[in-house]
């Protein structure tokens, strides 16, 4: 799944996308945003030289991933975690698993509308390791002096509680 985010005169862009595979042998998940300049592509000697979308090295870009599992009791644990920085063209922040499913080090807690992450009311949990269920992905950068975001993306059974 991806979204995209445009500058105002559409010359560039972000794309952000999020992921979550689960095949006999292997299985990932994570968030990936980069960026792009609609520019001429090269062919060979100036032969069959076209126009189109290029990765592109910007001022600043961040994705940060929520991913969601349950503790026992059906208790609600997440993990946020974010990649980014300056002066680059990629950033990402996935992890990947030999055989069917991702577990990930998590802790209760739960994600309000807004995107507000809210602390389990219950008895202080430590992190666990939690099959990943769903992922919230945003992600966001700074191309030619204009801050861009995209929309965010919902993967998996990701489930805003409240």
């Amino acid at each position: 799944m991806e979204t995209y985010a445009y500058t105002a005169d559409r010359s560039a862009r972000l794309v952000l996308s999020g992921w979550k595979t689960d095949a006999l042998v292997y299985s990932s998940v994570g968030g990936k945003i980069y960026a792009e300049r609609y520019a001429k592509r090269g062919g060979f000697i100036s032969l069959f030289e076209d126009y189109g979308w290029v990765k592109a090295t910007v001022e600043a870009m961040s994705v940060t991933v929520v991913f969601q599992g349950l503790l026992p009791g059906a208790v609600p644990a997440l993990r946020s975690q974010t990649d980014g920085g300056p002066s680059r063209h990629v950033s990402e922040v996935s992890y990947w698993a030999v055989g069917l499913g991702v577990k990930v080090d998590m802790v209760g807690g739960s994600i309000a509308p807004g995107g507000v992450i809210l602390p389990n009311p219950g008895p202080a949990l430590g992190p666990a390791n939690v099959d990943v269920r769903g992922l919230l992905v945003r992600g966001s950068g700074l191309i030619d002096g204009q801050r861009l975001t995209c929309d965010e993306i919902v993967v998996g059974d990701f489930i805003r509680f409240t």
